[in-house]
């Protein structure tokens, strides 16, 4: 789950604690 987590967060906050994705 950490990975949807990770896209929505990064999606919607790219500054979350994991910001993984980078778009």
């Amino acid at each position: 789950m950490d990975a949807s987590i990770n896209v929505l967060g990064g999606v919607l906050q790219p500054c979350s604690t994991k910001p993984m994705t980078g778009f």
